[in-house]
């Protein structure tokens, strides 16, 4: 991350990270929580998409 000129503050793209001292809003921990909860619902989708298909082509392979 670059310093900035005049205010002494970091700017760059953030990793969720709290820097030390700092504290998070509400809405920002608000918003890390959907983030992730929509990631663990899109995984488990995949998850579920995936074994469908292996389950498509078992079957298949099966009737050749």
């Amino acid at each position: 991350m670059r310093e900035e000129r005049g205010r002494g503050g970091r700017s760059g793209v953030g990793s969720g990270i709290a820097p030390h001292g700092a504290r998070r809003s509400d809405r920002a921990v608000a918003v890390l929580r959907t983030e992730s909860l929509v990631l663990d619902v899109v995984y488990v989708l995949g998850a579920i998409a995936l074994f469908v298909i292996v389950g498509l082509l078992g079957r298949a392979v099966e009737k050749l």
